[in-house]
């Protein structure tokens, strides 16, 4: 994978955690050395990510010593790139644990083909209304988060927005996978991919994740990104994914 894709991989994360904070009851801040997304609402997830790579090890204790007294959220993104080594070790030397388990991802859609599914038990859609908006809440919430994260009214608003789009699969009439794609130029991102536990290893999600991208690719996205979990990486791996880097939690509240 060339080196600029580390690029774009980071360009994905900043692009989904901006577009989070366009929803009501979650901000963001900027600062001169990172950046975080934190709920003001008590609904919404929290992170601190875009860590400026000079930043100095006196600022990084700052910053671990405000999440430990709970002034910001409670863990620091990154990606295992060369550049990000040095913070790496710093906050290793500092106690702090890290999720190293899931990978960084991108597809050149160039040189992709998505044929459409014509499976009989599938049906695939665009999210275009309040009801099926619900369901997409209801999947994330259940098997992605595992408890309602988000409130139905901030899915509404990012579903609102100009560039996502949320899409949802049914197995016969029941909704049971949804992911989210969010736009920026020729760049784009795969969020929130989420499937009911008793229909996973069906290659729903895998289907509704090729349906996002070619239509993607029609509008003109050159590069997606995504975050994979571990069991998901041999999915996007087979859609056409390839590994970037590793995606690094430090969560240093644990």
């Amino acid at each position: 994978m060339d080196k600029i894709y580390y690029d774009y991989v980071e360009d994905g994360t900043y692009l989904y955690w901006s577009t989070l904070a366009k929803a009501r009851g979650i901000g963001m801040v900027t600062l001169t050395d990172y950046s975080y997304v934190i709920s003001v609402s008590g609904k919404g997830p929290s992170r601190i990510f875009g860590v400026n790579r000079h930043i100095q090890e006196q600022r990084l204790g700052e910053i671990v010593s405000r999440i430990r007294e709970r002034r910001l959220p409670d863990g620091i993104l990154l990606t295992d790139r060369q550049e990000n080594r040095r913070i790496i070790s710093i906050l290793h030397d500092m106690g702090v644990p890290m999720d190293t388990s899931g990978m960084c991802m991108a597809i050149n859609l160039r040189m992709a083909a998505f044929p459409p599914d014509v499976s009989d038990h599938l049906r695939l859609v665009k999210i275009q209304n309040i009801e099926e908006l619900s369901e997409c809440q209801r999947i994330v919430s259940e098997a992605l988060f595992g408890f309602e994260l988000m409130s139905l009214e901030q899915f509404s608003d990012l579903c609102n927005l100009a560039n996502t789009t949320f899409y949802l699969a049914y197995c016969g009439d029941f909704p049971v996978s949804t992911c989210m794609a969010i736009r920026d130029g020729s760049l784009a991102t795969i969020e929130m991919v989420s499937t009911l536990p008793d229909y996973r290893r069906r290659g729903i999600a895998a289907a509704l994740v090729r349906l996002a991208l070619s239509e993607l690719k029609q509008t003109g996205v050159k590069t997606a990104t995504l975050r994979a979990e571990p069991d998901g990486i041999n999915v996007y791996q087979r859609i056409g994914f390839e590994e970037v880097c590793r995606r690094i939690v430090a969560m240093a509240l644990k």
